[in-house]
């Protein structure tokens, strides 16, 4: 199943494991990427007890392949993005993403598997530390995880003066524990910029950007090839997970320009030119809301930002889900194949394309024909070296599509 598995069998177990879908990290892109075929995989941390030597290790559940191989030391590090996030550096820097299904029972794995990993790093990190006492290493390599935290009620927020100086208090006992010794006090605190996110607008405002480290507003400010994770989201109705603020203001612009009576909304194609500028100022945290333009560059951009998320919502599934169900009541039982988020963002693009049938004597939208414009949106099929096979499978997107959106129409029906 794995590398050494023979000669591991008698002394390697794993001590704890859990489900998950493995990410690898595009160093280019500084964004994640679904590895193998975004299945759900088995994640493990193994123990040699002949040696006393950690590994993790994770294989994707339907072909076995192996995804994650390497060992554990000192160097590594494993924290949590989010709740259903955790992000782990092997030996050599490289990362690997964790994802997980938002149920109470996943959750409670992914927790106790980051317990797990905090754990024996520590661990291995004190043993380091033992063997090589004038090692130089740096500040995450020498924190000790049961180093005290202060209780609330001794925790207080940071005071500045009028120039932006801040106020140094002296050290608590927490300071003298485990490996602090390596830290040194504070001097000279000055804080030189400060930035708060706007909820409402999904927008940073910013006090002096310039101060800002190089490339954090560009990555802040991102909205299309994101992990939705990492986006601001709002509650935007039942649908168990909140969705990405740029999809809710899009929708709210497309509607607000007259979008639901625009003969061949999601079909036409706009100014070229005209929708770059628009993505453009989207991903760089401009003002777009209010520019005066065409409809259709809204309902070409909200296609292409499904288009580009690092891992399309249909690969979420393996592509049986989607051949074996056809039928607008096969794609309902279906639902519970997908990731919560993925889940949700597919109700709330079907309960859009709803709304835009309703008023199909006007915009000619058929569900059929939001099926062909917007479904091979949502899938990459690059995953098929047989471009027949590719050719059959995105018809079955688009029915699969259809049938979703007849599903959500059946629902106000009722």
């Amino acid at each position: 199943m794995f590398e050494n598995a023979e000669q591991n069998a008698n002394t390697e177990q794993s001590i704890k494991s859990c489900y998950t879908v493995v990410y690898d990290f595009d160093e280019d892109n500084r964004n994640w990427k679904v590895a193998g075929n975004g299945g759900w995989s088995e994640l493990h941390i193994c123990q040699d007890e002949s040696d006393s030597t950690y590994r993790v290790l994770a294989w994707t559940h339907d072909s076995q392949e192996v995804l994650v191989n390497c060992n554990l030391d000192h160097r590594c590090e494993y924290k949590e993005k989010s709740e259903n996030f955790h992000s782990f550096k092997d030996e050599n820097g490289d990362r690997k993403g964790f994802g997980f299904h938002k149920s109470e029972r996943n959750l409670k794995s992914a927790v106790e598997f980051l317990d797990c990993a905090k754990t024996v790093l520590t661990e291995l990190r004190r043993l380091h530390q033992l063997a090589n006492p004038s090692a130089n290493m740096d500040r995450a390599a020498s924190l000790i995880q049961n180093v005290p935290i202060l209780p609330n009620d001794q925790s207080k927020p940071p005071e500045f003066s009028g120039d932006g100086v801040a106020t140094i208090h002296g050290p608590r006992a927490a300071k003298n524990k485990e490996s602090d010794f390596l830290i040194t006090d504070p001097r000279e605190v000055v804080r030189k910029t400060h930035v708060e996110f706007n909820s409402e607008t999904g927008e940073f405002i910013i006090d002096n950007a310039d101060a800002l480290p190089e490339g954090w507003l560009q990555l802040a400010n991102k909205k299309f090839g994101v992990v939705p994770n990492n986006l601001p989201s709002v509650h935007a109705g039942d649908y168990g997970s909140k969705i990405p603020l740029i999809l809710v203001q899009m929708k709210e612009r497309i509607k607000a320009l007259g979008g639901l009576d625009e003969k061949g909304i999601f079909r036409l194609a706009p100014d070229a030119g005209e929708c770059d500028h628009i993505k453009s100022k989207m991903n760089s945290g401009g003002a777009w809301i209010d520019e005066k333009t065409d409809v259709n560059v809204f309902a070409n951009l909200l296609k292409v930002w499904f288009r580009d998320l690092p891992s399309p919502i249909l690969n979420q599934v393996s592509p049986g889900v989607i051949e074996l169900n056809q039928t607008a009541e096969k794609v309902r039982e279906s639902m519970d194949k997908f990731p919560e988020l993925e889940r949700a963002l597919l109700m709330w693009l079907w309960d859009f394309c709803v709304e835009i049938q309703s008023k199909s004597s006007v915009n000619k939208m058929t569900v059929q024909n939001l099926g062909i414009v917007i479904g091979p949106n949502l899938f990459n099929t690059e995953a098929f070296q047989n471009p027949m096979k590719a050719m059959e499978f995105s018809g079955k997107v688009v029915t699969y599509f259809q049938k979703g959106v007849e599903w959500r129409m059946s629902l106000g029906e009722n």
